[in-house]
């Protein structure tokens, strides 16, 4: 059976790729910018949960729990705070069903907390302070509130001044001790004892005295070369000058010249 015949129109037309109907060429760039964009933001996500899980043990390891940080998270907000109230209120409601006796303080739970307004100000001035923020009380000046806050902020400072004051300390004992342990099995003079002069170190069981200006300037007078009440001495050699040539010369020709005319004595005279 012949084929048909294909139009003239038909037979002019280029062909066409291979599946041009399946894969538009924009929409395959756009599919490859999103496909590269969340490789990026993958590697970073997965970056970053690694850090996190670090930072994880490292809260264990100091003592806390993870939950704790969670709870305090929650709690920075009047609305977090409300759903955990929540939360601890069914959890204890739980336990009055199940006839525990923690269940008996459910009532006691649920009353409004009578937290004194200067309790809660000098919790909030010693938060403040922790978190090295500046002296500036939400208070008034009049109310005692703004004292107890401001009193619980120095006293956070002061803390934390005395504290690390005593880590430095512990740390220059540790180090102390370390040298004292690195130079005990060696001979020879201890470090520092071959400085001389003023800087020198002290030695064993005595203290460093310091040396005023008067005393140094004695030992500077005592040192610098006494002046001679003596007359100055003449040089030995006297400069050449123009001169001095000149009247040597005509005193040699002199005496040369006297020399020849001079008569001498005939004779053992």
């Amino acid at each position: 059976m012949a084929r048909p015949k294909k139009s003239e129109t038909e037979a002019k037309a280029p062909k066409k790729a291979k599946g041009h109907n399946l894969v538009d060429p924009e929409t395959r760039a756009l599919f490859l910018v999103h496909r590269d964009k969340y490789s990026e933001l993958k590697a970073k996500l997965d970056k970053a949960s690694g850090t996190l899980r670090a930072y994880v043990k490292t809260i264990k390891s100091d003592g806390f729990k993870l939950q704790m940080v969670k709870d305090s998270i929650l709690l920075s907000t009047p609305e977090g705070e409300a759903e955990f109230k929540a939360e601890m209120a069914n959890r204890m409601l739980a336990a009055a069903y199940s006839g525990a006796d923690i269940g008996e303080q459910l009532s006691l739970f649920l009353d409004e907390p009578r937290v004194p307004a200067v309790d809660r100000a000098a919790k909030e001035g010693q938060e403040a302070a922790m978190r090295n923020e500046a002296h500036n009380p939400p208070y008034d000046p009049s109310v005692p509130q703004y004292k107890a806050w401001s009193d619980a902020f120095y006293a956070e400072q002061e803390r934390q001044i005395k504290s690390g004051i005593s880590k430095l300390d512990a740390k220059k004992a540790a180090e102390n001790a370390k040298a004292g342990k690195s130079g005990a099995g060696k001979r020879g003079r201890p470090p520092g004892s071959g400085k001389k002069g003023a800087n020198a170190e002290p030695p064993a069981g005595s203290e460093r005295t310091l040396i005023t200006k008067a005393e140094k300037d004695a030992k500077a007078t005592a040192r610098a070369p006494k002046a001679d009440d003596a007359p100055p001495r003449r040089p030995a050699a006297v400069p050449a000058t123009r001169s001095s040539m000149k009247a040597s010369k005509e005193a040699a020709r002199e005496e040369a010249e006297s020399y020849f005319t001079r008569s001498e004595p005939a004779g053992n005279a």
